[in-house]
């Protein structure tokens, strides 16, 4: 299982990665160069996934989905999910860690 700390470094890492790939792709735009595809990118989200060792993960994992199902191209990126009775509006990595471990709890329990 990482640690909190060690998931939002890397989750930090993954996203400046990110904006880096969009600044790019927006001035290639510029020049008639469609967008460029990063499996580094994906793979590193990937591994994240992975990492959160949850027992019953969702299919394309709880990382994958906040950073491409949850206002992808636009900032901010916001999550809005529930667990149970609980609601989430998740719009940080330590938010998003906090809801992976209520998730895996919850999981767990089934």
């Amino acid at each position: 299982m990482i640690s909190k700390q060690e998931f939002v470094k890397a989750l930090n890492a993954i996203l400046a990665r990110e904006a880096l790939r969009n600044k790019i792709d927006n001035d290639m735009a510029g020049i008639g160069i469609g967008i460029i595809a990063d499996p580094l990118e994906d793979a590193l989200v990937d591994v994240l996934d992975a990492t959160l060792d949850l027992n019953h993960p969702p299919k394309d994992g709880i990382v994958s989905w906040w950073l491409y199902e949850c206002s992808a191209v636009t900032a901010p990126r916001v999550g809005k999910c529930s667990i149970g009775d609980k609601d989430y509006t998740i719009t940080t990595p330590e938010e998003l860690y906090d809801y992976a471990m209520d998730y895996q709890g919850v999981a767990c329990a089934k």
